[in-house]
């Protein structure tokens, strides 16, 4: 499974990226003139973990960020639902940028002890991820663009 994080414009051309080779890394041959979106490869399932995270990094309430109605949202579909291109919400967006490296590093313990990890995840390796999906939700912010979810089954 390969599941990355990336920023664009608006939703209608992220939903482009369901197209592309190979995701938001390669435009289609006939997107001239478009690049690459800035991506995060994060092999970590989006909607659940990535709420959680921003629970813990803004203590607002998980059932609270998961009604945002933006919160995975399905923009395209491919190869019955093998690929899909989904919305990261704005409030899991804010929590990431808004995090300093000493939020993450107090971050990285209890996000790794969440159920949907088994336990079985790399505290050094998930502290890398989070630092990647931290500057690339501060990009977001700064360029006033939205993050998105490319995920291939």
């Amino acid at each position: 499974m390969l599941i990355s994080c990336f920023v664009a414009p608006d939703d209608e051309q992220a939903a482009q990226v369901i197209d592309w080779p190979s995701g938001p890394v390669e435009p289609a041959g006939d997107a001239e003139g478009q690049d690459a979106f800035p991506v995060v490869d994060t092999k970590i399932e989006p909607v659940v973990t990535l709420t959680k995270l921003a629970e813990i990094l803004s203590g607002t309430p998980y059932d609270e960020l998961a009604a945002d109605k933006r919160i995975s949202t399905l923009l395209a579909q491919k190869d019955e639902y093998e690929v899909l291109v989904l919305t990261v919400s704005d409030s899991v967006k804010a929590a990431l940028a808004g995090a300093s490296d000493e939020d993450l590093v107090r971050a990285a313990g209890p996000w790794s002890q969440i159920e949907e990890f088994h336990g079985l995840i790399d505290l050094d390796d998930l502290l890398e991820v989070m630092r990647e999906l931290g500057l690339l939700a501060r990009q977001a912010v700064d360029s006033g663009h939205s993050m998105y979810v490319w995920w291939c089954a």
